[in-house]
């Protein structure tokens, strides 16, 4: 579990992860690969509008990746997310 910090560095992070408040978006952040000492570091996430729906999107993907590797110093984690109203726009199948 990861505890407030004043580190100026995660004012962002903090508030996400840190207390026993945040263990809900800290298990779901350990099920897409972070561990404990990722907790610690500053995150930086990477939207990315990536999508197989149309041929225009499909090498979004690849770049979010490269900005997300750009991003990821050792004293940081970086992390690649469609974001939900993005998500929420796309087409869905009719329902019956």
């Amino acid at each position: 579990m990861t505890e407030p910090t004043k580190n100026n560095t995660r004012r962002h992070s903090a508030p996400v992860v840190d207390g026993p408040g945040k263990a809900a978006s800290r298990a779901m952040l350990r099920a897409v690969g972070f561990n404990d000492d990722d907790f610690q570091k500053p995150q930086v996430g990477i939207a990315s509008t990536w999508s197989m729906v149309t041929p225009c999107n499909s090498h979004i993907g690849e770049l979010a990746e490269l900005a997300r590797d750009g991003a990821m110093p050792p004293e940081a984690k970086a992390w690649c997310s469609i974001p939900l109203p993005f998500l929420m726009a796309l087409p869905t199948a009719p329902k019956e």
